[in-house]
């Protein structure tokens, strides 16, 4: 270029160079707002997604929390049911014993009072006599009876 050729503005004499410079540096001014803004976008932009990321965090351990206090809940509540329920099926097992129903006495005098025996009694006469001596007390004797 040749040599810089005064200009009038606005009252005010600048070269073209000047004027150049000008234009540059507020070119270069406007770029480095516009990328500051955008950082700053940008930076708030990744401050929301966080903080909406530990909402849903939240929420999702509060729904964890309830869904594993409900689930406690009803364990709590079932517990007993089956524990009343075992102490109920024991003891109508320990009834069932207890009413097996007796032989009629036999006309025969010899013949041994089977409804008086324990079950291990009985199992060892019917293991001796080569019968099976599985079954509740009442299968004992009526085996035995045969």
């Amino acid at each position: 270029s040749g040599p810089a050729m005064p200009r009038e503005n606005g009252g005010k004499e600048e070269t073209s160079e000047e004027m150049k410079r000008d234009k540059e540096s507020a070119k270069e001014a406007e770029k480095e707002t516009r990328e500051e803004e955008e950082k700053q976008e940008s930076e708030t932009k990744r401050e929301e997604e966080e903080e909406e990321a530990k909402e849903q965090q939240d929420e999702d351990d509060a729904a964890k929390k309830e869904i594993e206090a409900a689930g406690k809940e009803e364990q709590d509540e079932a517990e007993p049911a089956v524990e009343t329920e075992t102490v109920e099926a024991v003891e109508e097992a320990s009834d069932l014993e207890e009413t097996v129903e007796e032989p009629a006495p036999s006309s025969d005098e010899d013949a041994p009072d089977y409804g008086s025996m324990t079950v291990a009694e009985l199992k060892e006469l019917l293991k001796a006599a080569g019968k099976p001596v599985s079954g509740k007390k009442a299968d004992l004797v009526a085996r035995l009876q045969e």
